[in-house]
Protein backbone atom coordinates (compact mmCIF):
# COMPACT_ATOMS: atom_id res chain seq x y z
CA UNK A 1 0.00 0.00 0.00
CA UNK A 2 1.43 3.69 -1.02
CA UNK A 3 2.46 5.67 2.03
CA UNK A 4 1.87 8.67 0.59
CA UNK A 5 -0.05 10.82 -2.07
CA UNK A 6 -1.39 7.97 -4.82
CA UNK A 7 -0.12 7.65 -8.39
CA UNK A 8 -3.89 7.41 -9.60
CA UNK A 9 -4.81 8.91 -12.59
CA UNK A 10 -8.69 9.07 -13.65
CA UNK A 11 -10.27 9.95 -16.92
CA UNK A 12 -14.00 10.12 -17.51
CA UNK A 13 -15.42 9.53 -21.33
CA UNK A 14 -18.44 11.19 -21.91
CA UNK A 15 -21.16 9.07 -23.40
CA UNK A 16 -25.28 9.49 -24.13
CA UNK A 17 -26.74 9.68 -20.64
CA UNK A 18 -23.31 8.10 -19.36
CA UNK A 19 -19.79 8.35 -18.47
CA UNK A 20 -17.00 6.08 -18.51
CA UNK A 21 -14.62 5.79 -15.99
CA UNK A 22 -11.05 4.69 -16.36
CA UNK A 23 -8.50 4.47 -13.67
CA UNK A 24 -4.66 3.82 -13.75
CA UNK A 25 -2.14 3.26 -11.17
CA UNK A 26 1.49 2.80 -11.09
CA UNK A 27 2.59 -0.45 -10.63
CA UNK A 28 4.21 0.25 -7.11
CA UNK A 29 0.60 1.21 -6.15
CA UNK A 30 -1.06 -1.61 -7.34
CA UNK A 31 0.28 -3.97 -4.64
CA UNK A 32 -2.50 -6.06 -2.50
CA UNK A 33 -4.70 -3.36 -4.87
CA UNK A 34 -8.52 -4.42 -3.91
CA UNK A 35 -10.12 -2.18 -6.19
CA UNK A 36 -11.85 0.94 -6.36
CA UNK A 37 -14.61 3.26 -4.70
CA UNK A 38 -16.13 5.71 -6.56
CA UNK A 39 -18.68 8.12 -4.97
CA UNK A 40 -20.61 10.31 -7.40
CA UNK A 41 -22.01 13.48 -6.85
CA UNK A 42 -24.82 15.20 -8.98
CA UNK A 43 -24.78 18.67 -8.56
CA UNK A 44 -25.87 19.97 -5.60
CA UNK A 45 -27.98 16.54 -4.58
CA UNK A 46 -26.42 14.38 -2.01
CA UNK A 47 -23.04 12.18 -3.11
CA UNK A 48 -23.68 8.10 -3.17
CA UNK A 49 -21.48 5.30 -3.78
CA UNK A 50 -21.90 3.58 -7.40
CA UNK A 51 -23.08 -0.19 -6.96
CA UNK A 52 -20.98 -3.32 -7.56
CA UNK A 53 -22.15 -6.13 -9.11
CA UNK A 54 -20.41 -8.17 -7.05
CA UNK A 55 -19.75 -8.32 -3.47
CA UNK A 56 -17.69 -10.18 -0.60
CA UNK A 57 -19.21 -13.77 -0.06
CA UNK A 58 -18.30 -13.39 3.78
CA UNK A 59 -17.46 -10.05 4.26
CA UNK A 60 -16.21 -11.33 7.85
CA UNK A 61 -13.00 -9.25 8.87
CA UNK A 62 -13.38 -6.78 5.61
CA UNK A 63 -13.84 -2.98 6.50
CA UNK A 64 -17.89 -2.80 5.65
CA UNK A 65 -19.75 0.59 6.19
CA UNK A 66 -22.89 -0.79 7.82
CA UNK A 67 -25.37 1.86 6.65
CA UNK A 68 -24.42 0.93 2.78
CA UNK A 69 -25.99 -2.06 1.18
CA UNK A 70 -23.48 -5.10 0.54
CA UNK A 71 -23.03 -4.22 -3.22
CA UNK A 72 -21.96 -0.75 -2.75
CA UNK A 73 -18.32 0.15 -3.83
CA UNK A 74 -17.45 1.65 -0.70
CA UNK A 75 -18.11 -2.16 1.10
CA UNK A 76 -17.09 -4.15 -2.64
CA UNK A 77 -14.77 -2.40 -4.42
CA UNK A 78 -14.67 -2.53 -8.44
CA UNK A 79 -12.31 -4.87 -9.32
CA UNK A 80 -11.87 -3.45 -12.58
CA UNK A 81 -9.89 -0.52 -14.32
CA UNK A 82 -13.45 0.77 -15.86
CA UNK A 83 -16.44 1.14 -15.22
CA UNK A 84 -19.28 2.23 -16.97
CA UNK A 85 -21.87 4.48 -14.82
CA UNK A 86 -25.53 5.22 -15.95
CA UNK A 87 -27.22 7.59 -13.49
CA UNK A 88 -30.23 6.89 -12.97
CA UNK A 89 -33.09 4.61 -10.84
CA UNK A 90 -30.71 2.92 -8.39
CA UNK A 91 -30.13 6.08 -6.44
CA UNK A 92 -32.52 8.97 -8.41
CA UNK A 93 -35.22 7.10 -8.71
CA UNK A 94 -35.37 7.41 -12.39
CA UNK A 95 -35.55 11.19 -12.26
CA UNK A 96 -32.06 11.80 -13.86
CA UNK A 97 -30.62 14.56 -13.14
CA UNK A 98 -28.72 16.13 -16.17
CA UNK A 99 -25.66 18.43 -15.86
CA UNK A 100 -22.36 19.09 -13.69
CA UNK A 101 -21.21 15.87 -12.00
CA UNK A 102 -18.22 15.08 -9.49
CA UNK A 103 -16.62 11.16 -9.19
CA UNK A 104 -14.20 10.90 -6.67
CA UNK A 105 -12.29 7.55 -7.26
CA UNK A 106 -10.25 5.86 -4.14
CA UNK A 107 -8.09 3.04 -4.67
CA UNK A 108 -8.75 0.43 -2.14
CA UNK A 109 -6.29 -1.66 -0.40
CA UNK A 110 -6.14 -4.83 1.20
CA UNK A 111 -3.77 -6.08 4.43
CA UNK A 112 -3.37 -10.20 4.98
CA UNK A 113 -6.61 -10.72 2.07
CA UNK A 114 -8.79 -8.55 4.62
CA UNK A 115 -9.99 -4.87 2.87
CA UNK A 116 -8.97 -2.18 4.75
CA UNK A 117 -10.73 1.17 5.61
CA UNK A 118 -11.00 3.55 2.80
CA UNK A 119 -7.94 6.01 3.10
CA UNK A 120 -9.57 9.26 1.60
CA UNK A 121 -6.09 11.03 1.47
CA UNK A 122 -5.41 8.46 -1.78
CA UNK A 123 -8.52 10.00 -3.55
CA UNK A 124 -8.75 11.68 -7.43
CA UNK A 125 -11.92 13.97 -7.66
CA UNK A 126 -13.25 14.68 -11.71
CA UNK A 127 -15.67 16.83 -12.82
CA UNK A 128 -17.73 16.42 -15.98
CA UNK A 129 -21.10 16.55 -17.45
CA UNK A 130 -24.13 13.94 -17.64
CA UNK A 131 -26.52 14.52 -20.23
CA UNK A 132 -27.96 13.17 -23.26
CA UNK A 133 -26.81 13.38 -26.71
CA UNK A 134 -27.91 16.30 -29.07
CA UNK A 135 -26.00 17.32 -31.76
CA UNK A 136 -28.59 19.69 -34.23
CA UNK A 137 -30.77 17.40 -35.64
CA UNK A 138 -29.32 14.12 -34.77
CA UNK A 139 -30.79 12.95 -31.43
CA UNK A 140 -29.72 9.27 -29.94
CA UNK A 141 -31.96 7.55 -27.14
CA UNK A 142 -30.60 4.32 -27.13
CA UNK A 143 -27.05 2.47 -27.53
CA UNK A 144 -25.70 -0.80 -27.51
CA UNK A 145 -23.66 0.31 -24.87
CA UNK A 146 -26.67 0.28 -22.62
CA UNK A 147 -27.37 -2.91 -22.76
CA UNK A 148 -23.98 -4.23 -21.41
CA UNK A 149 -24.18 -1.55 -18.58
CA UNK A 150 -24.71 -2.34 -14.67
CA UNK A 151 -28.47 -0.53 -14.82
CA UNK A 152 -29.64 -3.24 -17.54
CA UNK A 153 -28.20 -5.47 -15.84
CA UNK A 154 -29.91 -4.26 -12.30
CA UNK A 155 -33.36 -3.38 -14.35
CA UNK A 156 -33.41 -6.61 -16.37
CA UNK A 157 -31.18 -8.87 -14.87
CA UNK A 158 -31.47 -12.61 -16.66
CA UNK A 159 -34.79 -12.63 -17.61
CA UNK A 160 -34.91 -9.59 -19.67
CA UNK A 161 -37.93 -10.17 -22.47
CA UNK A 162 -35.15 -9.27 -24.96
CA UNK A 163 -31.74 -10.18 -25.53
CA UNK A 164 -29.51 -8.46 -27.45
CA UNK A 165 -27.72 -11.44 -29.95
CA UNK A 166 -25.80 -9.97 -32.64
CA UNK A 167 -24.93 -6.40 -33.39
CA UNK A 168 -23.22 -4.44 -36.82
CA UNK A 169 -23.11 -1.16 -36.43
CA UNK A 170 -25.91 0.42 -39.58
CA UNK A 171 -26.66 -3.04 -41.11
CA UNK A 172 -27.85 -5.68 -38.28
CA UNK A 173 -29.69 -6.11 -34.45
CA UNK A 174 -30.41 -9.31 -33.66
CA UNK A 175 -31.84 -9.56 -30.03
CA UNK A 176 -33.42 -12.81 -28.65
CA UNK A 177 -37.04 -12.66 -27.91
CA UNK A 178 -38.67 -15.14 -24.90
CA UNK A 179 -42.39 -14.48 -24.34
CA UNK A 180 -44.39 -17.82 -25.18
CA UNK A 181 -47.92 -17.92 -27.03
CA UNK A 182 -49.15 -16.75 -23.58
CA UNK A 183 -47.12 -13.56 -23.08
CA UNK A 184 -44.77 -15.45 -20.44
CA UNK A 185 -41.00 -15.47 -19.80
CA UNK A 186 -39.88 -19.15 -20.90
CA UNK A 187 -36.40 -19.17 -20.50
CA UNK A 188 -36.53 -22.50 -22.60
CA UNK A 189 -37.73 -20.59 -25.38
CA UNK A 190 -35.45 -18.89 -27.98
CA UNK A 191 -36.85 -17.25 -31.26
CA UNK A 192 -35.16 -14.21 -32.98
CA UNK A 193 -36.27 -10.85 -33.81
CA UNK A 194 -33.80 -9.41 -36.57
CA UNK A 195 -33.70 -6.44 -38.19
CA UNK A 196 -31.62 -5.62 -41.47
CA UNK A 197 -30.37 -1.83 -42.67
CA UNK A 198 -29.88 -2.11 -46.52
CA UNK A 199 -28.52 0.77 -48.26
CA UNK A 200 -30.35 1.41 -51.23
CA UNK A 201 -28.75 4.93 -51.97
CA UNK A 202 -27.47 7.85 -50.56
CA UNK A 203 -30.89 8.86 -48.87
CA UNK A 204 -32.42 5.77 -48.89
CA UNK A 205 -32.19 2.83 -46.34
CA UNK A 206 -34.71 -0.30 -46.74
CA UNK A 207 -35.07 -1.89 -43.49
CA UNK A 208 -36.08 -5.71 -43.47
CA UNK A 209 -37.85 -7.10 -40.14
CA UNK A 210 -38.15 -10.44 -39.30
CA UNK A 211 -39.29 -12.67 -36.10
CA UNK A 212 -37.74 -16.25 -36.82
CA UNK A 213 -39.56 -19.58 -35.43
CA UNK A 214 -42.48 -18.31 -34.44
CA UNK A 215 -43.88 -21.74 -35.01
CA UNK A 216 -42.35 -22.26 -31.33
CA UNK A 217 -44.27 -20.14 -29.91
CA UNK A 218 -47.68 -22.18 -29.72
CA UNK A 219 -50.88 -20.13 -29.89
CA UNK A 220 -52.23 -17.74 -27.68
CA UNK A 221 -52.60 -13.80 -27.56
CA UNK A 222 -49.14 -13.05 -28.45
CA UNK A 223 -49.17 -14.99 -31.67
CA UNK A 224 -52.37 -13.40 -32.24
CA UNK A 225 -51.62 -9.91 -31.72
CA UNK A 226 -48.13 -10.95 -33.30
CA UNK A 227 -48.31 -8.58 -36.76
CA UNK A 228 -50.07 -5.79 -35.35
CA UNK A 229 -47.67 -4.95 -32.46
CA UNK A 230 -44.60 -5.50 -34.57
CA UNK A 231 -46.95 -3.28 -37.14
CA UNK A 232 -47.22 -1.06 -34.44
CA UNK A 233 -43.57 -0.43 -33.32
CA UNK A 234 -42.46 -0.20 -37.20
CA UNK A 235 -44.95 2.58 -37.90
CA UNK A 236 -43.91 4.58 -34.93
CA UNK A 237 -40.26 4.43 -36.03
CA UNK A 238 -41.48 5.17 -39.58
CA UNK A 239 -43.35 8.61 -37.96
CA UNK A 240 -39.60 9.06 -36.25
CA UNK A 241 -37.80 9.09 -39.01
CA UNK A 242 -40.06 11.26 -41.28
CA UNK A 243 -40.08 14.33 -38.91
Amino acid sequence: MPAQATSLAVNILRGDAKVLIACNLDEQDAQNLAGFTILCQPGDQPPYYIFNQLQFADATGHAQVALEPAKSSINAPFQKFRWLHVPGNLHQNDQVFYGAYKYTVTPRYFNNGKLLPINKDLSVTVSTTVELFDKGDIGLAFTRGFVQSQAFTTCYGSHALLKPKAYQPYELLVLVWQIGGDFKYNPNLVTEVEVQFIAEGPKTTKIKFEHKNLDLLGSGKTVESMDEGWGQILELYKKQIEK
